[in-house]
């Protein structure tokens, strides 16, 4: 009787330590989970918003997590597509050389990684690089463009016009200087040389039509927090200027 009493007695101290340790475990188990969850309902609650004014005019609120890379590639809502065309809306020439893009990234083997050229070919490649500088001082390209404007009328469409040419367009922004090296190719190169940009930057690729030559290349419009306004055509940056209305109105009448 009493061996029964006392397998009884521990019977009963094991289960107790079982069903007190499992209490302790499950209580340890949810603890991180319900902590988890107040931190996940706080890390959603932050949300950081760019501001981006367009020229002075039209206001662009983008939440941070839409940034991929430190760049926003094509991924618009129509509203802020129109908020930025507005802004643009008008003729546009190319009003005076401005930059050129930094010349590690025109050329990249020049770029201090790059070991796999001598020292003969590197210098060969920075005076062709400096040559190209100074052909773009000295011989500024004719460009002439509207946005949501073609011949004097006011359109909706989102195309740069350049007299009878529609070119479609590729709207890229870059939020900070981190990215340097974004875009890579030089027809849109984030960094100048020399002066100093205002990040974020907008970018509006499009193609540019040399009715001289009938061929098309790219070109870039670059716009900075700052206000800054450029076109960028192979490596070279342009500052613009709007253009007179008649300016326009005699061209068709010369082409007509």
């Amino acid at each position: 009787m009493e061996n029964r009493i006392r397998k009884t007695f521990c019977t009963f101290i094991i289960l107790c330590a079982v069903l007190m340790s499992g209490f302790a475990c499950g209580r340890y188990i949810r603890y991180p989970e319900d902590n988890g969850d107040k931190e996940g309902t706080e890390a959603s609650e932050e949300s950081d918003i760019i501001t981006f004014c367009v020229l002075g005019k039209e206001t662009l609120e983008i939440d941070e997590a839409r940034f991929e890379c430190g760049r926003l590639d094509n991924l618009w809502e129509l509203d802020e597509i129109n908020k930025i065309f507005e802004s643009l809306q008008g003729e546009w020439e190319i009003d005076q050389y401005f930059d050129f893009v930094y010349w590690r990234i025109y050329e990249p083997d020049l770029f201090d990684l790059h070991d796999n050229i001598g020292e003969e070919r590197r210098q060969s490649l920075f005076e062709a690089y400096c040559e190209k500088v100074k052909a773009a001082e000295e011989n500024i390209p004719e460009l002439s463009f509207s946005i949501r404007k073609k011949f004097g009328e006011e359109r909706k469409e989102n195309y740069v016009y350049q007299q009878g040419y529609e070119s479609p367009v590729s709207v890229i922004m870059s939020k900070d200087l981190n990215r340097e090296f974004y875009p890579c190719f030089r027809e849109s190169c984030a960094i100048p040389k020399d002066e100093h940009m205002e990040y974020p930057v907008l970018y509006i690729k499009f193609m540019r039509y040399r009715f001289d030559e009938e061929i098309s290349e790219p070109a870039t419009l670059v716009i900075t927090a700052d206000g800054g306004f450029y076109v960028l055509i192979d490596g070279a940056y342009y500052s613009l200027k709007q253009k007179e209305e008649t300016d326009l109105w005699d061209i068709n009448i010369r082409n007509t």
